[in-house]
């Protein structure tokens, strides 16, 4: 009697460990369906992802200890099955070797045989839940000495025999369903978009001023925006001192450009300016002499000493 005690609390455990899985497929199925929220979506894709593959030999392995439990309770424990009883047990053991060949072949059709039979046999094991619960339910095809009523233990006030059968039924019939699915991975919202890269602007060029000012060029933070900066080019200093000496005050030229050679001083341009008079040898550095003799030269002594 210990013994099938201890039998009868750990198969009350499968039983209910049965429920919660089938409660969780099918809430999540249909939470993804009827509510169409992107997070619910996103929920039944992983789920499917993770049973999808393995669904078929956990419904093998459901039906294995189904039948195992039978076996355990009519031959060693001595509960005498009920015709309700053999006819839940002709569609419970033949799927084991069903659901045997359905994960070998990876056939659909083995699938849906084994999904129908189990939907069968889920029928029955609810009508023989309803004769124990209301024994008036009871039809003249069960045994008089030997009634489907007949109630031979109970846990938590509702878990039987035909309970545990129902259990299993609908846990096989939820994994087969599961497998049989669609893959909810191909539907676009089910898939999160992907983050797009923050545009370079402008303001990253103050950035870098601010996080100079604040750390200096050696701070973390000014380090890191110099290095995000670090593809743009940036004008060399050589040239910005050549538009600063270009946009001098009195210079009427224009930019200043570079000629391809110096041309040597020639006193044959009286009328050149002191502006336009002088060499662009390199910008920032003094402007060369006149010879001597020319009529330029006061002007561009004065504009050395200024």
């Amino acid at each position: 009697m210990r013994d099938t005690d201890l039998a009868i609390t750990f198969f009350t455990f499968l039983t209910l460990l049965a429920n919660a899985a089938t409660l969780g497929l099918a809430g999540t199925a249909g939470a993804a369906r009827l509510t169409g929220r992107p997070a619910a979506r996103r929920a039944w894709a992983r789920l499917h992802r993770e049973v999808a593959g393995g669904a078929v030999g956990l419904a093998w392995l459901v039906a294995a200890v189904a039948m195992s439990g039978s076996l355990y309770f009519s031959e060693v424990a001595g509960f005498t099955p009920c015709h309700l009883c053999w006819a839940q047990r002709a569609c419970m053991y033949p799927l084991v070797a069903l659901l045997a060949v359905a994960g070998v072949t990876r056939r659909p059709a083995w699938r849906a045989l084994s999904l129908g039979l189990a939907t069968v046999g889920a029928g029955i094991a609810v009508y023989h839940v309803l004769v124990e619960r209301f024994p008036t339910l009871e039809s003249g095809t069960c045994d008089p000495t030997n009634p489907c009523s007949l109630v031979w233990f109970e846990r938590y006030g509702f878990v039987t025999l035909p309970y545990m059968a129902l259990s299993g039924f609908a846990l096989i019939g939820a994994l087969l369903l599961t497998a049989g699915v669609r893959s909810p991975a191909a539907d676009p919202s089910t898939v999160r978009p992907a983050k797009a890269p923050a545009a370079r602007t402008a303001s990253a060029d103050r950035d870098t001023g601010s996080a100079r000012s604040a750390g200096g060029p050696d701070h973390p933070g000014a380090r890191r925006v110099l290095d995000d900066r670090a593809d743009v080019p940036s004008p060399s200093r050589r040239g910005q001192r050549a538009t600063r000496h270009a946009a001098m005050p009195g210079d009427t030229t224009g930019p200043a450009i570079a000629p391809a050679a110096s041309a040597p001083w020639s006193a044959a341009s009286p009328g050149r300016s002191a502006t336009s008079s002088t060499s662009p040898t390199s910008p920032g550095s003094a402007p060369a002499a006149p010879p001597a003799g020319s009529a330029d030269a006061p002007t561009v002594l004065e504009e050395n000493r200024s």
